[in-house]
């Protein structure tokens, strides 16, 4: 009986090793993602740009979705910050994805590595625990320029490559307290 077993045991691990080693080996290789543009798409591009230009200057400031962020070589994602803002009988949590747009390529590469991203992470946790007193994450809604423009001051004495913080998103929940 325990012979039974132990041949069982070893038959279905065999197979299910040389199950994996299969597919391995036969299974096809991972497709190539193009990114490269039609020229049609290209000239919708162009199109819409002109289009939508009328030179209203630059776009606000938490207007850029995933897809974009990921696009922009010069904008650089630091990961999400979660901050809450506590008031008399609710809190408020603020949650935010943050990228930053770097001056040029090589500031782009230099808060890419982790340290500087991890700095650059601190620096605005610090700063929106501060702002956490002030009336802009107090407020019913969120001025998200202010906050911007804030995040940005508080990161140019450390890292003066940044010239823009990006909100690639920017929600606030409130809960009651209890």
């Amino acid at each position: 009986m325990k012979m039974t077993v132990v041949i069982l045991g070893v038959a279905a691990l065999s197979l299910v090793g040389a199950g994996y080693g299969a597919a391995t080996v036969l299974a096809p290789p991972p497709a190539e993602v193009s990114s490269a543009e039609t020229p049609a798409e290209e000239t919708a591009a162009a199109e819409y740009a002109e289009e939508n230009s009328h030179g209203a200057g630059p776009e606000p400031v938490a207007s850029k979705d995933s897809y974009e962020v990921a696009q922009d070589r010069l904008l650089v994602r630091i990961g999400q910050v979660n901050v809450p803002v506590q008031k008399t009988r609710i809190v408020s949590y603020v949650v935010a994805d943050i990228a930053l747009k770097a001056s040029g390529p090589r500031a782009a590469d230099t808060l890419t590595r982790v340290e500087s991203a991890v700095r650059a992470r601190d620096v605005i946790l610090a700063k929106m625990h501060a702002l956490a007193e002030r009336p802009i994450l107090r407020g019913v809604n969120i001025d998200d320029r202010a906050l911007g423009a804030a995040l940005t001051e508080a990161l140019k004495p450390e890292f003066p490559e940044v010239e823009d913080v990006v909100f690639v998103t920017l929600l606030k929940q409130d809960v009651p307290r209890m």
